[in-house]
């Protein structure tokens, strides 16, 4: 019976609060409407354009060539990529 009881105190708080949003979302009114509608005429390019040519394949990144020992690194590793693979 106690236990009937203490379910029943508990479940009737949520059953009560449950009820009440209800009613109180049926009630209220809805929100303003102040959506932003989209504008009619889409303004322009904002970007900054620079006046640079494009690039080219030929064009250098400014990287200078590497010391010898680390050229030699490289070469050692791209050796041992081509005879064990990856």
């Amino acid at each position: 019976m106690k236990r009937k009881l203490r379910t029943l105190a508990l479940l009737l708080p949520g059953a009560l609060l449950l009820t009440a949003q209800a009613v109180s979302a049926q009630s209220s009114s809805p929100p303003p409407a102040t959506a932003t509608r989209p504008a009619q005429d889409l303004p322009g390019q904002t970007s900054v354009t620079n006046n640079n040519p494009p690039a080219t394949r030929t064009e250098t990144t400014g990287q200078t060539t590497p010391d010898p020992k680390i050229r030699e690194m490289n070469e050692d590793a791209k050796r041992k990529v081509e005879r064990e693979g990856k």
